[in-house]
């Protein structure tokens, strides 16, 4: 379960992301923005910008809160919210004020073909973001904003640790995170990083 402190990192990062795209953005495009900006820190800088767990989903890397926070939010929206999942402990309290900073809803592309749209008019709390946390939003941002959902699905694709991920599925579908790791390793990070990052790990879980 994630942290307040963690799920107000997480809404920045995605309000940042969505003042490029003021009529809203595909998920699975605003999900690959995510995922290549938190590879492109996690190389440079030996951190990510949020704690979000990334699956590797048949379209590519999925965070999995925001993912889960938007499907409940489409769920609102049509009226098919059920009880169980007002009742399920996923579904808390900080995730659906989470959701009130956006609007999710269906819409048709470009391609004719139903998809999750989001936007939001709020701004990011600039406080829960660094200097480089921005600079790594903007880069992506600005390298991939013109980007159909579809090719940056396509691209994704072709990250090495998406397709480990989905590799090892194969003998068990319980093995679908995408592991820090892994996402070193496919944007080719020095070992010194690496091992930095490792160090850094095993720290957090001995003090967890």
């Amino acid at each position: 379960m994630k942290t307040n402190d963690q799920i107000l990192t997480i809404k920045s990062a995605v309000l940042y992301i969505l003042k490029s795209f003021p009529n809203g953005v595909d998920n699975v495009k605003l999900y690959k923005l995510m995922y290549f900006a938190q590879q492109e820190h996690l190389c440079r800088f030996g951190r990510v910008i949020f704690d979000d767990t990334f699956k590797a989903l048949p379209l590519g890397p999925v965070p999995s809160f925001t993912q889960k926070a938007f499907e409940y939010q489409i769920r609102l929206h049509d009226n098919e919210a059920h009880k169980h999942d007002e009742a399920s402990e996923e579904i808390t309290e900080s995730m659906k004020q989470f959701c009130q900073s956006f609007q999710v809803h269906k819409a048709t592309n470009e391609k004719g073909k139903l998809v999750t749209r989001i936007s939001s008019s709020e701004q990011p709390d600039l406080d829960e973001l660094s200097k480089s946390d921005i600079e790594c939003l903007d880069k992506i941002v600005n390298e991939y904003k013109h980007m159909s959902a579809y090719d940056l699905a396509k691209k994704s694709h072709k990250d090495q640790a998406w397709l480990d991920t989905r590799e090892k599925m194969k003998e068990d579908p319980e093995m679908y995170r995408i592991t820090s790791i892994e996402i070193l390793k496919s944007a080719n990070a020095t070992p010194a990083m690496i091992d930095y990052v490792k160090e850094n790990m095993q720290i957090m879980d001995a003090l967890s």
